[in-house]
């Protein structure tokens, strides 16, 4: 039997000298583009999201999207967590997103393709 929660994926974003207003701000903008993109995500307190990546294709936009938000300003940060594991993203980088992929697809669930 499949965890309900197996595939959630919580993005925590963080943004120097910003408000908690500015914050949410940020946090609304994530959860539309992710919705837009066919990812189902949904707004958490922190100011945060809870995004289900339960495809490659979901992983690949949840990463777009967090790598946009890390470009779009100076001073903004990120993290990623599954469970009990986090994967912290101070700043945007090549590498630093093929990482975030590949620690998110070895976390992934994928669908039993025999089902």
């Amino acid at each position: 039997m499949r965890r309900p929660q197996a595939n959630i994926a919580q993005l925590e974003i963080f943004e120097e000298r910003a408000g908690r207003a500015r914050l949410d701000e940020l946090a609304r903008a994530l959860d539309r583009e992710l919705n837009e993109r066919d990812v189902p995500a949904e707004l958490s307190p922190g100011p945060a999201l809870a995004a289900v990546v339960a495809s490659p294709p979901a992983v690949a936009a949840l990463v777009e999207c967090v790598f946009a938000y890390l470009a779009g300003g100076a001073g903004r940060s990120a993290a990623v967590c599954r469970g009990a594991d986090r994967f912290e993203l101070p700043g945007p980088s090549a590498e630093r997103r093929q990482r975030l992929i590949e620690w998110l697809m070895e976390r992934v669930e994928l669908p039993d393709a025999r089902a």
